[in-house]
């Protein structure tokens, strides 16, 4: 006598009823979906007369009484956690060689800057502004068009909410330079005016830089990069 396996049908429901338990996304869906089908199989070669609802409660209540969302909390932490190494990967390479050159390059040149203009408030002014002008010009224009990953019937994925989620850090992170001329402002900066301080803005002005091009141009491009290789189906290009 041959096991007892799950339909189609009886999976597609599975699919359902990982969204009716507040499941939207389909990458995550596809890992319930598979817990749950090895729980029922595995129920029915030891009973296969049992009733297919029957089957998936008895295995739904194993996951205890948050149901998915434990599992859902843990997989985001994952991505958390694989993009935030990914993120120092490719941040310290800039302090490695050969790119710890144009790394260091830029921090003289912006030292130079300061000492030329020898004001510390104007020259950090600027820069800000730029700042504030590649804030625009990411937002409007390069991540519609080049980042975002739209999805056939727009259908969810944690990958998906999770790229999107790290842009709405922008917000945040663009307001530090409105903030800091603020504050210059409303001091004397005078005193800001000497090399040891023009220096070490200049270190982590640099810092910053590379920060923020890790940060939004090079993981938002691995992100795509990986939903693109294990769901291409899926995306509209």
């Amino acid at each position: 006598m041959s096991e007892r396996k799950l339909t189609p049908e009886e999976i597609d429901r599975l699919f359902e009823f990982c969204r009716k338990h507040y499941v939207p996304e389909y990458d995550l869906q596809i890992e319930l979906v598979d817990h749950l089908a090895s729980g029922i199989e595995e129920q029915w070669r030891e009973n296969p007369d049992i009733p297919f609802p029957i089957a998936r409660i008895n295995t739904f209540e194993k996951f205890g009484v948050y149901g998915f969302s434990k599992i859902k909390e843990q997989k985001e932490k994952e991505l958390r956690r694989k993009y935030g190494r990914l993120f120092w990967q490719y941040t310290l390479e800039f302090y490695k060689f050969p790119k710890i050159v144009m790394t260091g390059a830029l921090t003289i040149l912006l030292f130079m800057l300061y000492q030329q203009v020898n004001s510390f408030f104007w020259v950090s002014s600027i820069l800000f502004a730029v700042l504030m002008f590649f804030n625009l010009w990411y937002v409007m224009w390069f991540y519609p068009k080049k980042q975002k990953i739209r999805t056939i019937d727009e259908k969810p994925f944690l990958l998906i909410n999770f790229l999107n989620n790290r842009q709405m850090a922008i917000s945040a992170t663009f307001q530090l330079p409105l903030i800091a001329i603020q504050v210059l402002d409303k001091y004397n900066y005078s005193y800001l005016n000497n090399l040891t301080i023009m220096f070490a803005a200049s270190f982590l002005i640099v810092i910053l830089g590379v920060f923020i091009y890790v940060y939004f141009l090079v993981l938002p491009a691995k992100v795509r990069a990986h939903f693109m290789m294990q769901f291409p189906q899926f995306a509209i290009t």
